[in-house]
């Protein structure tokens, strides 16, 4: 589980053109990446044909996805 703003955080770290929410050349905004986020989440898994609830992304009213994680071992700003 994660709430929405460390996906943002994440989104922003690893896509380096996006790394300024206010840049004048790539701009795309806090919100904008929430979108697009809540829009993904709703798409039923690849490969599932049906309508099915299983494995659904859900979003909490405090805004925390149950069903994803950041995965820290892309994290370009780690040391290895």
């Amino acid at each position: 589980n994660c709430h929405r703003s460390d996906v943002v955080r994440a989104f922003r770290r690893y896509y380096a053109k996006y790394r300024q929410a206010d840049s004048e050349q790539y701009p795309l905004g806090d919100l904008e990446i929430e979108r697009l986020l809540r829009e993904w989440s709703r798409r039923p898994p690849s490969g599932l044909r049906n309508n099915s609830n299983n494995n659904r992304i859900e979003m909490s009213s405090a805004g925390f996805y149950s069903g994803i994680s950041i995965n820290t071992e892309a994290d370009v700003f780690v040391q290895r």
